[in-house]
Order: structure tokens, then sequence, then C-alpha cells
């Protein structure tokens, strides 16, 4: 999934990445960096936006949609795997009802991850985590295939 922003600087900058499935794992096996990382994003976002909020001209529709792309992104992360905890849906529900995202677009979300609310609701999704499977024996493989070459090489 591509990222929901575009960023341009007018000063010297860095930017630093993690593969969104790496991060989402660092932050699952570590609850209080999650939440240590979750309000420092949320601190930012309010920060910017009501920043843009005092600025002429703000739309209000736009704020909704960025809240709506970041919960379809992390929804993406946290369901790609086919398994989703009740702690995972319990965090996701408290974010739904913080940044106002109703039934409808949750459903949204859910379709375009390849997700019913019934295995939602399961915790479970029994056909993503098959291609979880597959997707993680390729990348062992392909892992397995570099580390052979790099051998190689090195003799």
């Amino acid at each position: 999934m591509r990222g929901v922003a575009t960023v341009t600087t007018t000063a010297q900058t860095t930017c630093i990445a993690w593969p969104r499935l790496a991060l989402y794992d660092l932050l699952k096996q570590s609850p209080k960096l999650a939440a240590s990382f979750q309000a420092a994003v949320a601190a930012d976002t309010l920060r910017k936006l009501a920043h843009d909020a005092s600025e002429e001209g703000f739309d209000p529709s736009l704020s909704h949609r960025l809240w709506r792309a970041r919960y379809a992104s992390v929804m993406h992360a946290m369901l790609e795997d086919g398994e989703v905890s009740l702690e995972e849906r319990r965090s996701l529900r408290s974010f739904r009802q913080t940044h106002q995202i109703d039934e409808a677009e949750h459903s949204a979300v859910l379709a375009a991850c390849g997700w019913t609310p019934a295995q939602f609701a399961a915790g479970e999704n029994a056909r993503m985590r098959r291609v979880a499977e597959r997707r993680a024996e390729r990348e062992d493989a392909m892992l397995a295939r570099s580390e052979a070459e790099q051998v190689g090489l090195e003799s």
C-alpha cells in the first residue's frame, strides 16, 4: 500500500522510513513503545490540525479524510497477517470513536482489506492468513537464495 501523504520541504530534511509491517511488529512486541509512538503521532497531528484550522479557508472535511486514510493504513497493516487480537480491535474502536469514523467507513476499509465485519469480530480471516503464510514462505526462500549467493561470492 502506498503512503497517503506527499511532503515538500524548503529546508534540509531527514526522512526516516520503516517498512510498515516491521514497525507494526515492533510496536506489537512492545506495548509501552506502541503507546508512546501513538501519543507522539497523535500530538503532532493535532498540533498541525490546530494550526491549519486557524488559517482562513480551512476545510474540516480534509481533516476527516486524513484521519480515515490513516485508519485505513493502520487497518491494512493490522489485518495483513489474517489475525487481529481483541486488544487491537479495542484500539481501533477507540481510534474510530476519537476521529468519528462511522460503521459504514469502517466496513468499507474492511472490504478493501479483504475482510468481512464477521471475520473482524471473530479476529480471524483464514484466507488472508494463508496468503500471509505463502508470502512469508516466498520471502524466506528469497532470503535463503540471497544468503547462498553471498556465500558463493565469498568463496
